[in-house]
């Protein structure tokens, strides 16, 4: 696993999708390699301890050789459940 950071998640407002609790593993397209989705798709493991229209969560990659350098103050990225966009996020400083 990589590093933990804490990140600001605001849920997509049309989603009809159940919005987690706990930990919970989707897929993760990060602004940097935005044009190269979705071949740089990665796996993150989240943390919601709350639901809410915007939470803060703990995040991490689900693989040790993810690119940690994605993982900077301010670097913003999607969650996705298949090809639905289901929140938008931003990593804290």
């Amino acid at each position: 696993m990589s590093k933990i950071v804490k990140a600001k998640v605001n849920w997509v407002s049309d989603n009809d999708q159940i919005q987690p609790i706990g930990k919970h593993v989707t897929a993760a397209r990060f602004e940097d390699v935005k044009g190269n989705w979705p071949s740089e798709a990665w796996s993150v493991l989240a943390d919601f301890s709350e639901t809410n229209n915007k939470s803060i969560i703990d995040l991490n990659f689900l693989f040790e050789w993810a690119p940690e350098n994605l993982i900077y103050s301010g670097s913003r990225f999607d969650l996705f459940e298949g090809n639905c966009l289901v929140a938008t996020g931003e990593i804290l400083g």
